[in-house]
């Protein structure tokens, strides 16, 4: 991506207020609480809406080579494979969550841990004969503590074990984020998915210099690279928010806020001052000394407490780094100091009455979203973008989606609105190899649309030629179904998810025709669409397509499929006016904590792109900034809604 495309955050909606906090004795004062812009709604707490100090804590799993420079063919020995640095990281991770066990909320709860490594560090885990560690004391998932990525000056060399530091470019900058993220997607534990995608630490400190010591160019930067990679929220070191340091120099998070850059990306930014520890190196101005830390905690809930606003969402984040815990560590000094003073201040508090709750990034990002507006539920479009029509050859069925497909982005585009393209495999090759299609494709992309998959099955009137099944079972089976529609067979189903990553590496939703067939999903879908099953009343009650009430989800489906857990939500077909108008019923009579999901193909001699715009207008209407507007990605791993177990269909 260009730098000149990149642009300060247009809109910047704060959501926590947070007065009068310090940080080190070298930062300025805190803007006035009048600067903060508007408040917003945030969800009612279960007693009746008293005002809670949400507390967020993070863990630097370093790991990273030092003194490797770009290009050199060093690489980590035994010494860090084997032991070294990677034990010594997870035996303090392990340390600090043994701490976090001896710490309660007001609601009985401990701390959920936001686990952020560095990118051989999840390489080391993945391998076989060094890896495999990390869960072997906790489940940190069921723990529910949050794993991401840390956007560290490395990146991998291609050669096993070699990560030198980045080279001081913006291709650099974005090589290293791009390099932990694949290594962190290819980490499943008991067939979970560790990293579920949503948060990360871009490292703005380290890269200041790639546009001339642009703090608000780099930060754009690498919002827009984890944007595009699936990262919603930046949890991040003070100089890695503008908005609430607007100058580059030291200052304590004063809120947390969404960063609009106004071509369709967006960022949650929740921000702290660094890690709290008892040796302060000076002049530092990222250091907060464990007496700062303890005040600056004082101060968040003093302005909570003062604040006439009920709504607003404060929050209390801090760092540590998992080495300054393993063993031996001197729980007088350094971090540990610090961290120990900054929970046992916690502990005081919760015995005092005070109202503090620990949470995960991605529960104050879903209460954030749930409580931005009052314009009626979240929603999602999606477009099933054919992969073969009965009776249609390839090109004539590309011919007639194309045009459908831009003008719905185009209308989307327009609003604000985010859609999630379904492409089937023959569209990897069409928009790729033409440079105008693929430059069109990039855009789509960078405005935050989501590319997903589409899968015809065997037994479906335009079956795309791939199935879990042999070649020879998979035609013989066709031969049973459509012996009129002949379909030569063309791949597995990894072969289709291939061929649909051409579009977006990072495919990860789709619809798969997987309804009443679970055995038809391939390993990396894990978000779909079409699990067969209603999202409300009760889990697992099989709900036909065509009912408008398909698309009201009260909860996301959860369940596991070839080894692998899914998660999935429903929509509802709007492929005539009629049906789009009662989809638009059940989008009305809706409460505003439901995700609400629409569908059509986008063919041109259909009423079927009419009708979407249809919907677009209404939907404009009540949400005039799309807002409301996620992807299926989003609209799972944002954690809007609770979720359900369900089985394979009989």
């Amino acid at each position: 991506m260009s730098p000149a495309r990149l642009h300060r955050p247009r809109i910047l909606t704060a959501l926590a207020l947070i007065a009068n906090i310090w940080g080190c004795e070298s930062a300025p004062a805190s803007r006035p609480a009048e600067d903060a812009g508007p408040g917003l709604d945030a969800p009612p707490e279960a007693d009746g809406g008293d005002k809670v100090l949400h507390v967020l804590w993070t863990i630097h799993v370093e790991g990273d080579s030092q003194g490797m420079q770009a290009g050199s063919p060093e690489c980590l020995g035994p010494g860090y494979q084997g032991g070294g640095r990677f034990e010594g990281d997870l035996a303090g991770l392990e340390e600090l969550a043994r701490e976090a066990e001896g710490h309660v909320d007001t609601n009985g709860g401990h701390p959920k841990l936001h686990i952020s490594p560095a990118g051989e560090f999840f390489e080391t885990e993945l391998d076989a004969t060094y890896g495999g560690k990390v869960f072997r004391t906790f489940d940190w998932l069921a723990l529910g503590h949050e794993l991401g990525i840390q956007g560290h000056a490395i990146e991998y060399s291609g050669m096993p074990y070699c990560w030198p530091h980045r080279s001081d470019t913006p291709q650099g900058v974005e090589k290293k984020l791009v390099d932990a993220h694949g290594f962190a997607e290819r980490w499943f534990n008991q067939g979970r998915k560790v990293n579920r995608g949503l948060t990360f630490t871009p490292g703005v400190k380290l890269d200041v210099g790639i546009f001339g010591d642009d703090r608000a160019a780099t930060e754009a930067y690498l919002d827009h690279v984890g944007y595009r990679l699936g990262y919603r929220i930046a949890f991040e070191d003070w100089d890695g928010c503008i908005e609430d340091s607007p100058t580059g120099g030291a200052s304590a998070p004063q809120y947390l806020y969404r960063a609009d850059y106004g071509d369709g990306v967006t960022m949650y930014k929740i921000c702290f001052q660094g890690a709290p520890t008892s040796e302060c190196p000076v002049p530092y101005p990222r250091c907060e000394t464990d007496v700062q830390a303890v005040a600056r905690l004082d101060e968040t809930l003093a302005a909570l407490k003062a604040d006439p606003d009920s709504s607003r969402l404060y929050y209390f984040a801090f760092a540590t780094h998992s080495a300054s815990f393993a063993s031996p560590y001197d729980p007088a000094r350094g971090e540990p100091a610090g961290t120990l003073a900054v929970l046992r201040r916690i502990d005081e508090l919760v015995a005092a009455g005070e109202r503090v709750e620990f949470v995960a990034p991605r529960e104050l990002a879903a209460r954030a979203i749930r409580g931005e507006t009052t314009l009626g539920p979240l929603y999602f479009m999606a477009l099933h973008i054919e992969p073969a029509i009965g009776g249609l050859t390839e090109s004539e069925v590309l011919a007639q989606l194309y045009p459908g497909v831009r003008e719905l982005l185009a209308h989307a585009d327009g609003y604000g609105m985010k859609l999630t393209l379904m492409f089937g495999a023959p569209w990897g090759d069409y928009l790729r190899s033409d440079a105008q299609r693929s430059a069109e494709l990039d855009g789509w992309l960078q405005r935050g649309h989501e590319i997903a998959a589409h899968h015809h099955a065997v037994c479906h009137r335009g079956w795309d030629g791939y199935s879990p099944l042999p070649q020879d079972q998979a035609e013989a089976l066709r031969a049973q179904c459509w012996p009129q529609l002949p379909v030569s067979y063309a791949g597995s189903l990894d072969d289709l998810v291939a061929e649909v990553r051409k579009l977006d590496p990072f495919v990860r939703s789709g619809c798969m025709n997987e309804d009443g067939k679970w055995s038809e999903l391939p390993g990396p879908i894990v978000y779909g669409t079409c699990s067969g099953y209603a999202n409300f009343g009760t889990p697992g009650t099989g709900l036909k397509d065509g009912e408008a009430t398909k698309a009201l989800n009260e909860f996301v489906s959860v369940g596991w499929a070839n080894g692998i857990e899914r998660r999935w939500l429903t929509h509802a077909q709007t492929f005539t006016s009629e049906t789009a108008a009662a989809a638009l019923g059940v989008y009305a009579a809706a409460d505003t904590v439901e995700v609400l999901g629409f569908i059509v193909h986008p063919s041109t001699v259909t009423e079927e792109v009419p009708a979407l715009r249809e919907v677009m207008d209404h939907l404009h209407a009540r949400d005039p900034t799309g807002v409301r507007s996620l992807t299926v990605a989003d609209a799972v791993r944002l954690g809007v809604l609770p979720e359900e177990q369900v089985v394979p269909p009989p």
